[in-house]
């Protein structure tokens, strides 16, 4: 890989194993008589944090591109133009490499020497710690540990993990991956190459470009219908559902994701689709206005990015509730109808976080 000036692009001289880490907490800049905003995530089924004011943003986990002679980088990602290179905590801290999944997200840090993304299991939270409440704890990559709601969190060192950044001048040149996520299924390795197309699409936008977003076809009713990558959280098989005593007919009832408790709706009586009794055997994971739910879905076909003008203005008379469908796309022989799906489920009270709605 290299720029347009030929150059390839250095990977940091890195700290071996044996040096010993300042774990100073004025090295990330905290006075010691405030308290400290930690971002909560997970990371090898270990609870841990990192200080919330080094954090840029949280993306889903997209397709990373591998870069040799850089054994502490899983790659490099272009995030509107900057190359970020990544890394897993897991392995830099001599852990075998851990088969990645949909619902990872990359933490991006930022500091002087440039941006780095972290690859993590989940994103859960930002906590308050006092400097009273953290133990000093001798490990590499940490400045500590404490306790949060009785479990133990570890506290990532952010400058230690800048020593792996690098500040890249000059364009960036990308070059795709190949050998990212080999154990994905085909289905998997779609949505991560989607996801990094959306980020690398998103630097070449301005006020007045018009683009076609990276969407997901479903079938749904025994029709198919595309929404935008960007609200899905993962896809899974339908697991079992526990029904809701006098629930309104567009909820399923609830789900366990990972020890979350997610409402499953069925969108068809909001699309006015004809409704068998059955409503399909996977599930899609949506997060908006914050509000994690799932949705029931005959199937997932397919992630795919519209190409230049493949985008059209919805049907006049689709035979749909309301304005469900805000556009159209070709896909194969045929078009399908884009939901606009966020303000669906608000429109249907779904995104309110006391979930009066459901209990």
């Amino acid at each position: 890989m290299s720029n347009s000036n030929g150059q390839g692009i250095t990977p940091p001289q890195l700290a071996p194993p044996e040096i010993a880490i300042d774990n100073d907490n004025e090295a990330e800049g905290h006075d010691e008589q405030q308290p400290i905003s930690y971002l909560l995530f997970e990371s090898r089924a270990s609870l841990c944090a990192i200080a919330a004011n080094a954090v840029s943003e949280v993306l889903l986990l997209p397709e990373i591109a591998p870069l040799d002679g850089a054994p502490h980088w899983v790659g490099v990602l272009d995030v509107r133009g900057r190359i970020v290179p990544i890394i897993e905590p897991g392995e830099l801290a001599g852990a075998a490499p851990r088969r990645v999944q949909s619902s990872d997200s990359v933490i991006i840090i930022e500091s002087e020497r440039g941006p780095l993304g972290l690859i993590v299991e989940a994103v859960s939270d930002v906590r308050l710690l006092w400097p009273s409440e953290i133990e000093i704890a001798p490990e590499r990559l940490t400045v500590g540990l404490a306790r949060i709601d009785g479990e133990l969190v570890r506290l990532f060192d952010s400058p230690f993990f800048a020593r792996f950044a690098q500040r890249h001048n000059g364009p960036n040149e990308i070059v795709p991956a190949r050998h990212f996520a080999p154990d994905a299924s085909p289905f998997e390795r779609a949505l991560f190459a989607g996801r990094a197309r959306a980020l690398r699409a998103d630097a070449n936008i301005t006020a007045t470009d018009s683009y076609a977003p990276s969407l997901v076809a479903v079938r749904l009713g025994g029709e198919v219908f595309g929404f935008e990558l960007k609200w899905v959280r993962e896809f899974a098989a339908l697991p079992t559902v526990t029904p809701v005593p006098g629930a309104p007919s567009d909820l399923l009832g609830l789900v366990n994701l990972r020890g979350e408790v997610v409402p499953l709706l069925d969108l068809r009586p909001a699309l006015g689709l004809a409704m068998p009794d059955d409503y399909g055997s996977q599930i899609t994971f949506v997060e908006c206005s914050g509000v994690r739910l799932g949705i029931a879905v005959e199937a997932v076909l397919d992630v795919f990015a519209p190409a230049e003008g493949e985008m059209l203005p919805p049907p006049a008379a689709s035979g749909l509730k309301g304005d469900a469908v805000t556009a159209a796309v070709f896909y194969g022989d045929a078009t399908l109808g884009v939901l606009d799906l966020c303000n669906l489920l608000k429109r249907g009270g779904w995104t309110e976080r006391e979930g009066a709605r459901m209990l």
